[in-house]
């Protein structure tokens, strides 16, 4: 018996097998009836650890999924032949035992016979004796009554030997008396008297005689056939009793060979059983994978017997390959078997951890049509179509042998003899196991195919890559490769009549086996099951789509980082501090050990089951940077998350400074607002943004570069410089996510994009700027140049399109085109260079614990001393107010004849976007914000409105505000007027509206006439002046004295900023402006900010010029008249309560008692 796993060594995928109910590892060939107690007890503890595994009621099962045989195959051909040569034993002996009785029955009537024939009466002597008495008897005797015939052949020889005594002793006497008498007659003168007779007593022995010789036929006859009876009944009570013995015998070795088998059935469960008793239970996802697939039932030939349906169950997948051998009488019986097969390993395996190619290239898929339902409910079951074509089994075959080299020397290593053991030592089923499934070979198949095969064939198995042959012995393959040389390595299931001889290890089995057909599998038009064995296949199916794959995550990446740095790996790990201990993702006081002043490293997945595939960034050229690509879905965004929290985990924000980027519309780095190594965070594409900050790195890398030669001359790069100069400059590290939307539009900015990117590729290493550029696509990059996108050394790939898989590795690196599964991907830090792949399976962090983990760094940062905060761009926001400190927002300018109002920043790395309220002609501001159809101007419109207000509040003598609109505030934010209440501004509507700017105009004038430049600022505000009627060029004052009170709004406008008086305009379009101050009026402000204007003729009239700029809805753009540039941000958003609270205690800010009259 083979040993079960629990009490020894797990076994991995190669070992060596013998026949029996299955191939097994077993060195003894039977069972004895005294060890089916303890079987039996063995059998209950696995049936409970399966029934524990079953119920998720304990690890005993769960903790060895990845095992490929988890369970023994009982070796029970031994017990079969010795029940089957028992019986035939049996059989043999009665048949002797009935010769035996038949011979010595025959023999014992022919040695009756002659006895009695021995001892038959001779008749000679009657005649002689009848003779004597007619010539010498006494004649005319009266007739003497003989005796009666004897009734027994004994009674009848003694008889017969009386009579004939006694006949001869009367002739003695008669012949004396004659001799007597004759002497007497020859005397002269003698009477001799009559002469002599025989008594009448002879005459009765005659008469008795004569009966004895009548009745001896039958006393014969009677005397043979009860010697014979005799004879046989003793012969019979001695096969009877043989026969008893015989019986108890084979009782007792069936009871004992059906103990055996019915142990052997409990150890095999659901593997043994036949399709009706398996497909009428419930079917559960295994948690381990069986390793055993059952092909049919032995021809004991025990009639009566439970033998009879004793289970043919091999060692496959776990073993061997696996090869059908079936004449074209039989293709359709094999091709049957093949599927039950392959229908029983889906069966026996953890959902989704079996992959199924079929070759067919005879039936073109029609032999499995029915299979490929899998693929509708999981695509990694079953390859999404037969391969039928040579090109076709080519192209699947070396992909295969691919996979067959990666494990060998990516996971194995010699390391591990199977991949059994690679799974055992990685703590789960990290590869899955891979069924080739072949028909009608060698159809199709091409020498170079045929040899690729027979690799797979010797290779594969330990690798996890098993073959399911069916063939025709009479064909050979391939005159490179001989059929014997093909299936010298494999197990081989040969047809001989309609039975199978099984063959393993080249010994084949003594017991035939019925082959088991695969039941129907039936789906209605809508691909629904319509049978017990299609339903089956569905819930595989639909168990494996639930299944989530193989995650790797931070704790186990850890622990493996932990290992290789115990093993002194000191090139391809973190350099962490000599005392640091192990870094724990769930301990923070683990964590920023490292330092970056030689390298960072970024681990991104798993390599086997003790290695880690990394990111290296060092200041030379072999680690400056990476490429990476992958579909979507493919496991590229997730490695840059792994490879961005990895860092962060390593090393502290003096030592890493991260810009994220999302250049496509996406939020995947939103998560990272908070966190305190990041420098910048942008999301939701825009490009002016990302080339900005390209640009701004670019400016880094001459600062720095510039800094270490004057520092520390001689010294070319950031590990030289730190280590001359003790300075802590960290590294910086830029990811962009879709890089490919910079340089897909052929203009200016794309332009602007390779430059800068050009130059950090070439420069930013030695200053310790490096690159991770991350894309589903490689086309369609006009501005990109290759020979330069290639200078990143780092190469990443994920499951891609072919044309991108050979831009970024290589046209002689096909790998690429071999990973299909999400997470797997492959790392070559040689620029390619196929020697240099490195399989790898990426490390996944969901959403939740990336939250978590910045939660963390933020507590952590601020505890060590680090509050500075990433400058945080969303494409499609406005800025939060909370991003910045509030004094930027409250506190004075410290310059006293000016006004700067914060009201947002740029789409560029380190620019705030001021409005500076300088006392110089048109130092005014018009906000042009369409409103809706409430008429509340646009939100951002507003946000630029409030900012104003609150730097007016802090740095201006007096704030007015003239509010002609009905603002009730955005939903969340306080309105103009609650505004102006809290920060103690004078607000104003429609009634006062004339006298203000009548008042305004009169101390403009006064300044202007004493030339006043040094008084304190005032600031106007009109909101909505296109509702403004008072201020029609057309209406004119009651009085004749009064000017117009546009006209003097215009002098406001004119000439009182040079005097500290200056005026913002919130209007909803240009040509409200037009309407009430007249078509130059847009001419008086210097600072004009738009966000998306109706028409061409609104942006020509605010903008000047409009061309190129393409604002969207959380953007605006700011036109400075003097230097004609024209800038877009984003600005802040409208002020809430809780924030301008918070702001005015930090600001030390206090409603004053002497505001003025207020309308409400």
């Amino acid at each position: 018996m083979g040993e079960v796993v629990e009490d020894g060594p797990r076994r991995g995928l190669t070992d060596e097998p013998t026949i029996g109910l299955a191939g097994t590892t077993s060195s003894s060939c039977s069972l004895r009836a005294a060890e089916a107690g303890e079987r039996g007890r063995r059998t209950s503890d696995q049936r409970a650890h399966r029934l524990a595994a079953d119920a998720g009621g304990g690890d005993t099962m769960t903790d060895r999924s990845f095992e490929p045989l988890a369970f023994e195959i009982p070796d029970v051909v031994p017990v079969l032949l010795r029940a089957r040569d028992g019986q035939q034993r049996a059989l043999v002996s009665a048949a002797e035992d009935r010769s035996k009785l038949e011979r010595e029955t025959r023999e014992g009537r022919v040695a009756a016979n002659a006895r009695v024939d021995a001892i038959a009466p001779d008749r000679t002597l009657l005649d002689r004796f009848s003779r004597a008495w007619n010539e010498y008897g006494e004649p005319g005797g009266e007739p003497v009554a003989a005796e009666a015939a004897p009734a027994s052949i004994d009674a009848a020889t003694s008889a017969w030997r009386d009579s004939v005594g006694r006949c001869e002793g009367h002739l003695d006497q008669f012949r004396e008396a004659r001799t007597r008498y004759e002497a007497q007659s020859q005397k002269l003168f003698s009477r001799a008297g009559p002469p002599p007779k025989i008594p009448d007593e002879f005459r009765r022995d005659l008469w008795s005689m004569q009966a004895i010789i009548d009745a001896w036929p039958e006393l014969r006859a009677r005397e043979i056939n009860d010697t014979v009876a005799d004879l046989a009944a003793r012969g019979r009570s001695d096969v009877a009793a043989r026969a008893a013995g015989r019986q108890a015998e084979l009782d007792s070795t069936m009871a004992e060979a059906e103990t055996e088998v019915a142990v052997a059935a409990e150890l095999l469960g659901s593997s043994g059983m036949d399709w009706p008793q398996l497909l009428d239970r419930d079917w559960s996802a295994p948690p381990w994978v069986d390793g055993r697939a059952r092909v049919g039932t032995f021809d004991v030939a025990v009639p009566g017997r439970s033998l009879a349906q004793a289970a043919c169950v091999l060692p496959f997948p776990a073993s061997r390959c696996l090869a059908i051998d079936a004449p074209a009488a039989r293709r359709e019986d094999a091709i049957a078997l093949a599927r039950s097969i392959v229908l029983r390993v889906l069966a026996s395996t953890p959902p989704g951890k079996t992959e199924v190619t079929f070759i067919d290239p005879v039936a073109i898929g029609a032999s499995i049509a029915d299979l490929l339902h899998l693929g509708d409910y999981d695509a990694r079951l079953v390859d999404t179509r037969p391969r039928t074509s040579m090109a076709e089994i080519e192209s699947r075959l070396a992909e295969h042998a691919a996979h067959l080299e990666t494990v060998i020397s990516k996971y194995l290593r010699g390391q591990f003899h199977s991949l059994g053991e690679y799974n055992q030592a990685a703590g789960e089923m990290a590869e899955a196991l891979r069924l080739i499934v072949i028909f009608d070979f060698p159809a199709q198949f091409s020498d170079r195919a045929t040899e690729q095969l027979l690799s797979i064939i010797e290779n594969g198995p330990r690798c996890g890559i098993v073959t399911l042959l069916v063939h025709d012995p009479e064909r050979n393959p391939s005159r490179e490769v001989s059929t014997e040389r093909l299936l010298r390595s494999m197990d081989r299931l040969t047809w001989r009549g309609d039975r199978v001889v099984v063959r393993t290890g080249g010994v084949d089995a003594q017991i035939e086996v019925i082959p088991d057909r695969c039941p129907d599998l039936l789906f209605d038009v809508g691909g629904r099951p319509q049978s017990p064995a299609a339903q089956l296949l569905a819930t595989i199916g639909n168990a494996a789509r639930r299944t989530e794959d193989t995650v790797i995550d931070l704790d186990r990446t850890f622990r493996i980082l932990g290992g290789l740095i115990d093993g002194g790996l000191a090139t391809r790990v973190p350099e962490l501090a000599p005392t640091a201990a192990p870094v724990v993702p769930s301990l923070p006081d683990t964590w920023w050990s490292g330092t970056t002043a030689t390298r960072a490293v970024a681990p991104i997945g798993r390599i086997g089951a003790q290695d880690l595939a990394s990111l290296h960034f060092s200041s030379t050229e072999i680690a400056g940077g990476a490429l990476m690509i992958g579909l979507p879905r493919s496991g590229k965004t997730t490695s840059l998350h792994a490879a961005i929290l990895s860092m962060c985990l390593l090393y502290g924000p003096d030592e890493l400074e991260l810009y994220l980027i999302d250049a496509k519309h996406g939020v995947e780095f939103n998560a990272y607002r908070e966190l305190p190594h990041a420098r910048m965070v942008a999301i939701n594409r825009e490009r002016e943004f990302a080339v900005a900050v390209l640009q701004s790195l670019d400016r880094e890398i001459e600062r720095r570069a510039a800094t270490m030669k004057q520092e520390t001359p001689g010294r070319t790069n950031l590990q030289e410089y730190r280590a001359a100069s003790g300075a802590k400059l960290p590294r910086i590290v830029v990811v962009i996510d879709e890089f490919h939307e910079l340089f897909e539009s052929d203009d200016q900015l794309g332009q602007a994009a390779f430059d800068a990117f050009s130059n950090i590729v070439r420069q930013g290493p030695f200053a310790g700027v490096h690159l991770v550029l991350a894309s589903q696509t490689l086309t369609s990059m006009p501005t990109m140049d290759r020979s330069t996108l290639m200078l990143l050394p780092t190469r990443v790939a994920f499951a891609c399109n072919d044309s991108d898989a050979q831009l970024v590795m290589g046209d002689d690196n096909p790998e690429p085109r071999f990973l299909e599964k999400a997470g797997d991907g492959l790392l070559n830090a040689n620029r390619g260079n196929p020697t240099n792949n490195q399989r790898f399976r990426g490390v996944y962090v969901d959403a939740d614990e990336r939250t978590a983990l910045v939660d963390a760094m933020v507590r952590k940062a601020v505890t060590d001393g680090f509050d500075r905060r990433p400058r945080v761009f969303d494409g499609d926001a406005m800025v939060r107010r909370e991003s910045v400190a509030s004094s930027a927002f409250l506190q004075p300018d410290g310059r006293p004849y000016r006004v700067r109002c914060l009201i947002g920043q740029a789409l560029a790395l380190e620019s705030d976007m001021a409005i500076v309220f300088r006392r110089d002609q048109e130092a005014n501001l018009l906000i042009v914000a369409p409103g809706d159809d409430d008429g509340l101007p646009e939100i951002t419109g507003m946000g630029v409105l409030h900012s104003v207000l609150l730097a007016a509040r802090a740095q201006a003598g007096r704030v007015v505000v003239l509010d002609f609109t009905n603002d009730e505030g955005h939903p969340g934010t306080l309105d103009l007027d609650g505004l102006c209440e809290r920060l103690s501004v004078a607000y104003h509507r429609r009634q006062r509206s004339a006298s203000i700017i009548r008042e305004l105009a009169a101390l403009v004038d006064e300044r202007v006439a004493l030339e006043d430049h040094r008084s304190p600022a005032v600031l106007l505000v009109i909101c909505g002046i296109g509702r403004a009627g008072d201020l029609d060029p057309d209406a004119y004052a009651m009085g004749d004295e009064e000017e117009p009170l546009a006209t003097a709004l215009l002098r406001v406008l004119r000439e009182g900023p040079e005097v500290g008086v200056h005026t913002t305009v919130l209007t909803d379009s240009a040509s409200a402006l037009q309407r009430r101050l007249g078509t130059h009026a847009m001419d008086r402000f210097g600072f004009r900010i738009a966000g998306r204007l109706r028409g061409d003729s609104e942006r020509q009239a605010v903008l000047d010029d409009f061309r190129g700029l393409e604002v969207r809805g959380s953007q605006l753009v700011q036109f400075d008249q003097r230097t004609e540039r024209r800038t877009k941000f984003q600005p802040y958003g409208p002020v809430d309560e809780a924030w301008l609270a918070l702001a005015m205690i930090e600001a030390d800010l206090q409603p004053t008692t002497n505001r003025e009259d207020t309308d409400r």
